[in-house]
């Protein structure tokens, strides 16, 4: 997305991999 909404996205993309 965004830059200003890289840091939330990254954030997203951890938990979503962790639910995995």
């Amino acid at each position: 997305g965004p830059v200003r909404f890289y840091d939330n996205e990254r954030k997203a993309y951890i938990l979503l991999k962790q639910f995995q």
